[in-house]
């Protein structure tokens, strides 16, 4: 009968420098990564639902309002901010003045109207209601037929667009979104590196 020996010591210490070099190196940047695509498949998914639900179109006037703040090594968190709050119902497309407002698009400004101030600024907008003017003592104090101010109408993306984020990013879509790309990052650092 033959005895055989294998002696693993120096397969053993190669295989623990690879573990740490997979630990150090490979993992972390595998899951910047696998964030970095799971953040922009949620933006594209919020931006399509914001944009359905709001009713504007063309889609990248809200896209252009949602910014991707990506993941790196050692900040492993994705960011997707709402950078404005409102989009200008002019930017929509051209209004179309009628008897009883202004329509752009699929909304209806009842009252409003098309006006372009003094610095060039083209909007739609609506009285807002009476100003008075008073005196110190609480008394109507105006000669004359006063003008109510007057505000832009716009489309308000919040505080809808934080939960259509929150759910795409949370949601199980997400979860599952954020599984199967670290799998395939780490597969994919893993046979290039050996």
């Amino acid at each position: 009968m033959a005895d055989f020996t294998l002696n693993v010591k120096a397969d053993y210490k190669a295989m623990l420098r690879d573990m740490d070099n997979v630990q150090r190196r490979i993992a972390p940047a595998a899951a910047a990564a696998a964030l970095n695509k799971t953040g922009a498949t949620a933006r594209t998914s919020a931006t399509r639902t914001l944009a359905r639900e709001k009713k504007v179109s063309p889609q990248r006037l809200v896209r252009d309002r949602l910014t991707l703040r990506k993941a790196h090594r050692n900040a492993l968190t994705v960011t997707i901010a709402l950078t404005k709050l409102t989009i200008p119902l002019i930017e929509l497309g051209e209004p179309r003045q009628t008897r009883s407002g202004v329509r752009v698009k699929r909304h209806d400004v009842p009252g409003g109207f098309v006006a372009t101030s003094p610095s060039g600024h083209r909007g739609v907008f609506r009285r807002t209601g009476a100003q008075k003017r008073l005196t110190r003592q609480g008394r109507y104090a105006g000669t004359g037929i006063l003008r109510e101010p007057i505000a832009e109408n716009r489309i308000f993306l919040q505080p809808l667009a934080g939960e259509i984020i929150l759910r795409e990013l949370t949601g199980p879509k997400g979860r599952q979104s954020w599984s199967a790309n670290l799998t395939r990052e780490l597969k994919w650092r893993l046979e290039k590196l050996g």
